[in-house]
């Protein structure tokens, strides 16, 4: 203690910022420990002196070089800004400009959010379109509020919160339609949703055409212009986008870029590409870089693949740059450059596949079947956007068609696997345009696989599949529509079964009898389900297709037991031949029909009779359920089946675990008493 009295102020600072020069994190904690409580013991004029000089600090040029340091000094600096006691107050854009810039993403975002509810911007009540108009005739400015609310609406855009996005535009939209778009485009009904894009475009043409455009309504129009876009590409209109960025009216040379090559258009994408390098996002860096190895290995008069490794380094590159200065925890911000690392590696490996065929090298065609089944088994997540789908199968079969121009000049038999990869990516695209609700998108993709004569038999059988089930969820979206049930009725009937397996064939038979039963031709319906079955015995699909054909007749007229048979004995064939968890409903379904059983005790003989062939592994989620039935009517016929295949007596045998049994065993006992 003696010692550490001779120690003086100017001492104890000096070491405490030598301690900060060795370690960044303690200078950063003490700057944002030791500035608010400056701040606070500060005198009004002062503060107010050193606020006027803040905000062009914190703009200035001299700190872009900044922007790649994390922390960086002016990072810190803010985020101590922000705490300060009384705030120090920052314009809007100005927020935005550090958020984006200076990975100040959140605390921006937040700050936006306290100020728009302190100026009361999102809770004040909608304006109406008279009052609108009236307010804003003489202003050309937009005011404080309108301010915020744009800031914060484009960083909830930025860190691609959905949600929070849509919450807001659906407080301060002044158009009903721009609130109904957004929720279409919410819920993934994106057609619906481009409609209503459009119609609030006719109504403000037609509003615009008696007054002038007030400046509030500038950032609504906007949003308009922007989410059509991301409608049109995720509905796979790219030449609808093409169209609309080489229009006079846009004049957007990046979107005919990010379109063309799709079409594709390699001399307008050349063109496009010239435009784009004059002036461009440095966020969008790597999206050029790779847009220039595209061309390089695609643009049929100027191949260049030997700078397709440095284009692919330089791209790699930038998208780590732009992910260092994204914030530190991952979300839904940090996707893009995820969907960007495999759209770099797929151009390396395209680079491969055409340096190896061109050149002819000795393991070329080993090489291209590890890249294409590396493709096949590399799919993006469901959960992506149907845009970076098409980004990666459009991408693909453009080396496809290489694939198969280059096998078939040479005669080789190689062809065909560039047209089986083919064909398989298109199928897999319209599954997922079918998963994401995009039911037009998928039938337009199936479609160009009848332009292809020579696809394998697999896949056709797989494309007439994925037409019909989209055919029967676009019925089942519209209550059981007729027009879509006939649609997918014709396809069915319309395909060639000859070159098709007995498994396929029956497959087929039994959707039709499915679309056939919901059309109400029940005899119809019947008889496909009975030739599926026929045809191909162990095919699950038919007899869970015929159980529910059984059980909805059932249901209408519970009086016929026999219906009810029928069904229970479908379910039970339809579990002998898969696994436990896809098996669950049709055992559930035969533990609820149990709960019709007559006197006679029909249903509960009928799954006597059948449920041998189930393997016992199935039963087990249903042990409680299965209780329950035996002190029920049909627990007299069910406990023989239940307890007299020695489940609980010798569990070992049937390979049920003993500990999922035995806890049961008493009250089975008690029961068979």
């Amino acid at each position: 203690m003696e010692s550490v009295k001779e120690v003086y102020t100017p001492q104890f600072l000096t070491a405490v910022s030598q301690l900060c020069h060795m370690d960044t994190n303690l200078a950063e904690w003490v700057w944002l420990q030791f500035f608010p409580r400056l701040w606070k013991i500060l005198s009004e004029k002062q503060q107010q002196g050193i606020a006027s000089e803040v905000i062009p600090f914190l703009c200035s040029g001299a700190h872009v070089i900044q922007k790649d340091c994390h922390p960086s000094a002016l990072h810190t600096f803010t985020e101590a800004l922000a705490q300060c006691q009384p705030p120090i107050v920052i314009r809007p854009a100005n927020m935005k400009y550090l958020g984006k810039s200076h990975n100040l993403w959140h605390r921006m975002t937040l700050l936006l959010e306290q100020m728009a509810l302190e100026q009361g911007a999102i809770s004040s009540p909608r304006t109406s379109k008279k009052d609108l108009y009236d307010s804003f005739d003489s202003d050309s400015f937009a005011s404080p509020q309108q301010e915020v609310l744009d800031s914060l609406s484009e960083m909830y855009s930025l860190l691609k919160e959905e949600d929070l996005w849509a919450g807001l535009w659906q407080t301060i939209a002044h158009y009903q339609e721009t609130k109904i778009a957004v929720t279409y485009e919410q819920h993934g009904f994106l057609e619906q949703a481009q409609a209503a894009y459009e119609l609030s475009m006719s109504k403000a043409r037609a509003d615009i055409a008696v007054r002038p455009s007030p400046v509030k309504l500038q950032s609504e129009m906007r949003l308009w212009e922007e989410r059509w876009i991301r409608c049109a590409k995720e509905l796979n209109q790219w030449d609808l986008v093409q169209e609309y960025g080489s229009s006079d009216a846009s004049g957007n040379p990046l979107l005919v870029l990010e379109s063309s090559w799709r079409v594709p258009d390699w001399t307008r994408m050349k063109e496009a590409l010239a435009h784009v390098e004059q002036s461009y996002p440095k966020e969008l860096a790597w999206k050029v870089n790779l847009f220039r190895g595209y061309l390089a290995i695609c643009h049929p008069e100027e191949e260049h693949l030997k700078v397709v490794e440095k284009l692919v380094d330089a791209a790699t590159i930038l998208c780590i740059r732009e992910w260092k200065r994204l914030p530190h925890i991952v979300s839904h911000i940090h996707i893009p450059y995820l969907q960007a690392a495999q759209q770099v590696m797929e151009l390396q490996e395209a680079c491969q596949i055409h340096q190896d065929l061109i050149h002819g090298r000795a393991n070329s065609v080993h090489d291209m079947k590890a890249i294409v089944k590396t493709w096949r088994n590399r799919l993006p997540v469901i959960s992506d956007d149907l845009s970076h789908w098409s980004d990666i199968f459009t991408w693909r079969q453009h080396h496809y068609q290489f694939i198969v121009s280059r096998f078939t000049d040479s005669g080789d038999n190689y062809s065909i696997l560039g047209v089986h990869a083919s064909a398989q990516a298109i199928i897999h695209f319209g599954k997922i345009a079918r998963k994401h609700n995009l039911s037009n998108v998928c039938l337009e993709s199936l479609s160009r696989i009848q332009t292809n004569p020579s696809v394998p038999e697999l896949n056709y059988f797989q494309k007439i599949r994925q037409q019909v089930k989209c055919y029967h969820q676009m019925a089942t979206a519209t209550q059981m529509g007729k027009n879509e049930l006939q649609g997918g009725l014709e396809v069915l009937e319309s395909t060639n079964l000859k070159f098709l397996s007995k498994e396929m064939t029956a497959e087929f038979y039994a959707l039709k009898g499915m679309f056939l039963s919901q059309l109400g031709r029940s005899e119809e319906a019947n008889k496909a389900l009975s030739a599926a079955v026929q045809l191909h015995d162990t095919l699950v699909k038919s007899w869970a297709l015929w159980g529910d054909y059984w059980e909805a007749l059932f249901i209408r007229d519970s009086a016929h037991i026999n219906l009810g048979v029928s069904a229970i004995t479908c379910y039970l064939h339809a579990c002998r031949h898969q696994n436990e968890s896809k098996s669950r409903k049709y055992l559930a379904k035969v533990l609820w029909l149990l709960s019709y059983n007559d006197a006679d005790g029909s249903l509960s003989e009928a799954v006597e009779r059948y449920c041998v062939g189930v393997p016992p592994i199935q039963w087990l989620p249903w042990i409680p359920q299965l209780l329950t039935c035996l002190v029920r009517p049909e627990g007299k016929k069910c406990h023989v089946t239940f307890a007299g295949n020695n489940w609980f007596v010798k569990p070992s045998r049937q390979d049920v675990p003993s500990s999922s049994i035995l806890p049961h065993k008493d009250t089975l006992l008690d029961s068979q008493d």
